[in-house]
C-alpha cells in the first residue's frame, strides 16, 4: 500500500473514531458546496475519487430533473414522495436534453468515474487513482475495490 494511501486511511480511522453525531447532517447539505480539487501545478502523485452515501444525485433521475425544470427554474423541494416543484415558473424544456449523471448504483458510479479518469489522455498513467465511498453516518471511507483496481498506476 502506498504511503499516502496509508496516511489517508489512518487519518480517516482517527476521524471516524470521534465522529459523534456528525452523521445527522441535513439533506441537502446546509452549506451547499462541494469540493473538487487537484491541478497539474500541485504535483499530486495519488488521486482519490470519493463519493458519499445519501448523495442527492441518487434521489432523482434525468426524467425527474427535466420535468422539474420544465415547470420552473426555482429550487425544488424533497419530500416523502420525492422531488416536487414549488416555483412559480416559467420553466424550460432544455433540462430534458441534458445528461445529469444521476446515480442509481453508488459503488458503480465510483468505478465509472475512476475508469473515465484513468482513461483520459491528460492523466499520467503513473498516478494511482483510488475509489472510495465516504459514509456520512459514521465518517468512514469504504474502498470500492473494483474502482481502485481499475485505477492502478502503470508500472
Amino acid at each position: 500500500m502506498a504511503p499516502v494511501l496509508q496516511e489517508v486511511l489512518a487519518a480517516n480511522e482517527a476521524y471516524a473514531a470521534s465522529f459523534g453525531d456528525k452523521g445527522k447532517l441535513a439533506m441537502p447539505p446546509a452549506r451547499r458546496f462541494a469540493i473538487l480539487t487537484c491541478t497539474k501545478l500541485l504535483g499530486t502523485r495519488e488521486w482519490f475519487v470519493i463519493h458519499h452515501t445519501n448523495c442527492g444525485m441518487e434521489t432523482f433521475t434525468d426524467q425527474v430533473m427535466g420535468d422539474l425544470l420544465a415547470k420552473s427554474l426555482d429550487t425544488a423541494q424533497l419530500g416523502e414522495a420525492g422531488w416536487r416543484d414549488v416555483g412559480k415558473g416559467p420553466g424550460s424544456i432544455d433540462g430534458k436534453f441534458i445528461k445529469w449523471h444521476t446515480i442509481s448504483d453508488l459503488a458503480g458510479s465510483v468505478v465509472e468515474d475512476v475508469v473515465r479518469i484513468r482513461n483520459h489522455p491528460l492523466v499520467p498513467k503513473n498516478i494511482p487513482i483510488y475509489g472510495y465511498i465516504y459514509d456520512v453516518k459514521n465518517g468512514r471511507l469504504v474502498e470500492v475495490n473494483e474502482a481502485t483496481k481499475a485505477g492502478q498506476a502503470a508500472a
